[in-house]
């Protein structure tokens, strides 16, 4: 309620009260009558004073021009990348055309998701053994819980600095009850490049970041499928120059574990579901 229909009932309720110490009906209906009366001219008053206050104040109209004319409802016409290399000058996180020519890229490139059911099932009949499974979780989540026998590089590590910076993204993340905030690793590039060198050309990599949200299927809010932390990876993995199948995994590891998957800790012991899913809750 504005200030103004604060003070209208306020006065509303003294009026009433008012009227009902006169003796009768008649009294509550005058006292209701020299009410709207008086209101009525008061409101004739203020709005006319706050019409011109306004006018005063209100400085000619102009054209607002967005920042980015493309946003992730609306299809966007990609530009090819001639050299991978080229990506590295993209900001998909950010910006939506941007993201509609890395996308592009990745399904040209045949980088295919891989649900937690059929990794388990490769997992069981040995198809799996070939393929190389990089985790890119945080290094605090990662010793908690991961699929066995998955790599951690981390491409993000929790905030580490308290500089202004800083701060305001710890601040950013608590607005959604994340007091886990994340920032990226600086050392990512060169951590995977020490364990698997590029260009890796021939070997399949399945990438994991426990994110059910990536995809590169279209849909009607977003033509040019979902961005993920798996997804820029890949794409940004390719601009330092790899050559491998990247695959990435599209569901979370609490479908992993629905599907009868295992995880372990650090020291390789087994992690329930329901401590999973208390650490899960605690990590977010």
């Amino acid at each position: 309620m504005s200030t103004f229909g604060t003070f209208r009932f306020c006065l509303l309720v003294a009026s009433c009260s008012a009227a009902i110490s006169r003796p009768g009906v008649r009294g509550c209906l005058r006292g209701a009558r020299s009410t709207s009366s008086s209101l009525s001219s008061l409101s004739s008053s203020f709005l006319h004073r706050s019409s011109l206050a306004k006018t005063r104040a209100m400085p000619p109209l102009r054209r607002i021009t967005p920042r980015y004319e493309a946003s992730d409802s609306v299809a966007v016409a990609p530009k090819p990348v001639d050299n991978t290399a080229d990506l590295r000058s993209l900001n998909p996180s950010q910006k939506p055309q941007d993201w509609a020519v890395v996308s592009s890229f990745l399904r040209d490139r045949d980088v295919k998701p891989m649900k937690a059911k059929e990794i388990l099932e490769k997992m069981e009949d040995g198809s799996i053994s070939d393929v190389t499974m990089v985790d890119i979780s945080t290094s605090v989540r990662f010793g908690r819980y991961h699929i066995p026998g998955s790599v951690n590089v981390p491409m993000f590590r929790l905030i580490k600095n308290w500089d202004a910076k800083s701060v305001l993204r710890r601040m950013n993340y608590a607005l959604f009850m994340d007091f886990q905030g994340t920032e990226r690793d600086p050392d990512f590039f060169d951590n995977f490049k020490a364990k698997f060198p590029p260009p890796h050309k021939g070997q399949t990599v399945v990438i994991v970041d426990d994110s059910e949200y990536g995809t590169l299927q279209g849909t009607t809010n977003f033509p040019n499928g979902r961005i993920s932390r798996s997804l820029l990876g890949i794409s940004e993995l390719y601009a330092e120059g790899y050559e491998c199948d990247f695959v990435f995994m599209q569901d979370s590891l609490g479908a992993y574990l629905r599907h009868g998957g295992q995880l372990v800790d650090a020291d390789g012991a087994e992690v329930s579901k329901f401590a999973f899913e208390m650490q899960d809750m605690l990590m977010r």
